[in-house]
């Protein structure tokens, strides 16, 4: 009897111990699993979850492989087993000074990664600084994997006042447009309505000089 309360004791303990001890949740990968065939028409630099069917005679077995699909832009780093990949983009003077880095990051379509399992890594800074075409904008991660863009500069479109929307040439087509769309109307709705009441009131006379005959008569 007392073998038995000291068991049930120890198990009972075991249980409360397990239920103390912290779970540390797996982060969770950003990819499905795709095929072989999926993987030639990727067209994102990632690490994806790639299922692979190995046949051993007549059994087939399905295993889980990860490969990581980069291109010419994209950073590596074996140390870390993580990658980051970013693309140029074009932005105007005043937007240098507006982004936010969510929206940097949105722009160059910069993303990191685990090159071991896949997850996402976030971005950990983003740094800008002047080049000769524009602007140069770095994304790194915590560890320090980084990579940097280029950040064109284009002007912009909208026009401050009069005079540079006129001499851009954009004020004088919409004039000449608004002129022709003009005479257009005036041609196919006023000209045909001064026509017909015209021919109205010149309707009306002849009525009336023929009537004016037949009473004569």
């Amino acid at each position: 009897m007392m073998k038995r309360l000291l068991l049930s004791s120890v198990v009972f303990l075991a249980w409360i111990g397990m239920l103390a001890m912290p779970v540390q949740a797996s982060q969770p990968l950003t990819k499905e699993p795709i095929s072989q065939e999926e993987l030639q028409y990727v067209e994102e630099a990632g690490t994806y979850a790639v299922r692979l069917q190995i046949r051993d005679g007549n059994v087939t077995e399905e295993r889980i492989i990860y490969v990581t699909v980069t291109f010419p832009r994209t950073i590596v780093s074996e140390v870390y087993q993580e990658a980051i990949d970013a693309y140029d983009f074009e932005l105007t003077n005043a937007d240098i000074g507006e982004l936010s880095e969510v929206q940097l990051i949105a722009l160059a379509r910069a993303h990191a990664w685990s090159t071991y399992d896949g997850h996402e890594i976030a971005i950990a800074s983003v740094r800008t600084s002047n080049s000769a075409s524009g602007y140069l904008v770095s994304f790194a991660t915590e560890l320090g994997t980084s990579i940097t863009v280029n950040a064109r500069v284009v002007p912009e479109v909208i026009f401050d006042d009069a005079k540079s929307y006129y001499s851009s040439g954009f004020g004088v087509l919409q004039e000449y447009t608004f002129v022709v769309v003009t005479v257009l109307i005036i041609l196919f709705l006023v000209v045909p309505l001064v026509l017909i009441t015209i021919l109205y009131f010149r309707s009306q006379r002849l009525y009336k000089e023929t009537e004016k005959l037949l009473y004569e008569e």
